[in-house]
């Protein structure tokens, strides 16, 4: 007769598993003293705690990480408020007028935000602009004669077909003209390097002064500048994809070359090479070819009536 083992059923529960580690502890010895589970129970209750007390810091320490951002942009906006009402002040105390109204209507956003913090303070920097505009106008009346006057006894040579409110000075080297809509002055050098500056004849004529310095009374060294010319157009050939004739390159692509160089000035450039096409000997290496669009061209110094040039080669 076989023998049959019967498993007796346990107890329900007793192999269960716990529902939690505290179960685990308090049951897995067996029969835990009371003691024991005491113990337990008091450490599982300090680590509840303890998390909660992780939970609470962190919350505290991201409300203060946003408080400090908060102060942060605060004080930026004080800096960036103090400096724009600074450059005013000063321009105005500097008797540059002009300028100060330039700096106001530069920083609408500045001036916004003094108006969001102090409404009357905003509502005063607005009468400010107002009284400027009014001053700067009558200002800009006078400039037929004060400019002129202030050119000649500063030593500018003003072209003899220059005529308000657009003047030329040293046979069409520097260009300005007196903007009334925007009451600005705008100063345009070779290869249409542009500034923008108030009409103040204090302001004006010193900057002048210092463009025509730069561009006209600069050292020029021909072979030096013809060397470096023949070096950009080898490197701008190789990187073009477009050509002239008899493999000119794009000027504009020359001019990209040369301005890897911080220190490269456009207008210097373009004065640089109409001195080095009239220079005799090294001028007849250069073959410049013209172009009908304006924006990849390039207009020389002393030859604006021949064209636009937007191709280039050195033999």
């Amino acid at each position: 007769m076989d023998h049959v083992h019967r498993v007796r059923p346990t107890p329900a529960g007793r192999n269960a598993l716990p529902a939690s580690d505290e179960d685990v502890l308090e049951n897995g010895a067996g029969a835990a003293t009371p003691e024991l589970a005491a113990a337990v129970r008091s450490v599982h209750a300090l680590l509840r705690r303890s998390q909660l007390g992780v939970q609470t810091t962190q919350r505290q320490l991201d409300e203060a990480q946003r408080q400090v951002k908060d102060l942060q942009g605060h004080l930026r906006e004080s800096q960036a408020i103090e400096q724009f009402l600074s450059k005013v002040t000063t321009a105005q105390s500097e008797g540059q007028v002009s300028e100060a109204l330039r700096v106001l209507r530069s920083g609408s956003k500045v001036v916004a935000k003094i108006a969001i913090r102090e409404n009357q303070a905003g509502e005063q920097v607005r009468g400010l602009e107002r009284a400027l505009t009014a001053q700067v106008e009558d200002n800009f009346q006078e400039l037929v004669r004060s400019f002129p006057q202030a050119a000649r006894d500063a030593g500018l040579a003003l072209d003899a077909s220059s005529r308000h409110p657009k003047y030329t000075l040293n046979e069409r080297l520097v260009q300005v003209d007196f903007d009334k809509s925007r009451l600005e002055a705008r100063v345009t050098t070779p290869g249409g390097r542009r500034a923008s500056l108030g009409i103040d004849i204090s302001v004006v004529i010193p900057y002048l002064t210092a463009v025509v310095a730069r561009l006209a009374e600069r050292p020029f060294d021909p072979q030096a500048f013809a060397a470096r010319l023949e070096v950009a157009c080898s490197i701008a050939a190789k990187a073009s994809d477009s050509s002239g004739t008899e493999g000119s390159v794009p000027l504009k692509s020359v001019i990209d070359v040369l301005g890897d160089d911080k220190s490269f000035a456009i207008d210097e450039f373009v004065v640089d090479l109409a001195k080095l096409v009239r220079t005799s000997g090294l001028g007849s290496r250069i073959r410049l070819d013209h172009t009908r669009d304006a924006s990849a061209g390039v207009l020389l110094w002393g030859l604006e009536d021949r064209g636009y040039y937007g191709y280039i080669r050195v033999e």
